[in-house]
């Protein structure tokens, strides 16, 4: 895992909260200025209009300063997997039935969130105020936030990687609650249920995240994703037990 003793910069100096959940605060990543523009139909950024640029160009800065950047993670072991459930150890058991495909001859799986905080959330709604309606700006500004919420996530996943590698184990891909997965053989999609969120954040009881759920168990703030990944041992280490699927 990401290591809260090694020597970083400040502003991504991993902190553990408990004894095996760890918080990492970063700066927000620069989100590139075509491809939010190119999201909402402008494709070719040197022909967008004036007003429409230096509107874009107001959103991007105001996201960069209003975003709070924070990922928050813990490794659970598996105690089992069989039949689309995930038993994990002195936690929930998590259901979908992509489960035994994608994190098959994993040992343990990494839960985490991340986060851009309320403060952006706020900025948005009072873009849409009459006092200051801003339409074109809260727009913007809500898709400059879901590109910087997933190059967040991203860098997460590859410090993870990174620091993995290093002990010997890989890293899955991701899977979230509210998505779908390929299941080979049918074109039928395995769903991870929505409501799977509450169990899955779960995890993370007796630290402070600064995350809600709604009634229909989406997040608040709005710029935040959760999920998990596997850990394999690679091949070469002999040590390895990974949990068999029955």
């Amino acid at each position: 895992m990401l290591n809260p003793d090694r020597k970083t910069a400040p502003s991504d100096t991993p902190v553990r909260l408990t004894r095996d959940a760890v918080c990492q605060r970063t700066a927000p990543p620069r989100v590139d200025l075509a491809r939010m523009l190119r999201a909402h139909g402008y494709r070719q950024p040197d022909r967008t209009h004036k007003k429409v640029m230096a509107e874009a160009k107001r959103a991007r800065a105001n996201t960069e300063t209003y975003a709070e950047p924070q990922s928050f993670f813990r490794i659970v072991e598996i105690e089992s997997l069989s039949g689309g459930k995930l038993v994990l150890k002195d936690g929930p058991t998590l259901t979908c039935a992509a489960f035994d495909r994608y994190l098959n001859g994993c040992t343990e799986v990494c839960i985490f969130v991340t986060t851009l905080g309320d403060r952006l959330d706020d900025e948005i709604k009072a873009c849409m105020e009459e006092a200051d309606f801003q339409p074109l700006e809260s727009l913007f500004l809500g898709t400059f936030g879901w590109l910087m919420i997933e190059a967040v996530t991203r860098e997460l996943m590859r410090d993870l990687k990174r620091d993995m590698a290093a002990h010997g184990q890989s890293l899955t891909l991701r899977m979230g609650p509210g998505y779908s997965y390929r299941q080979p053989g049918t074109p039928e999609r395995a769903v991870w249920d929505l409501t799977e969120q509450a169990a899955l954040l779960s995890v993370f009881d007796g630290v402070d995240l600064p995350i809600k759920l709604t009634p229909g168990f989406s997040m608040q703030p709005t710029m935040t994703r959760s999920g998990l990944a596997g850990l394999r041992h690679n091949r070469t280490d002999r040590h390895a037990s990974p949990v068999s699927q029955v």
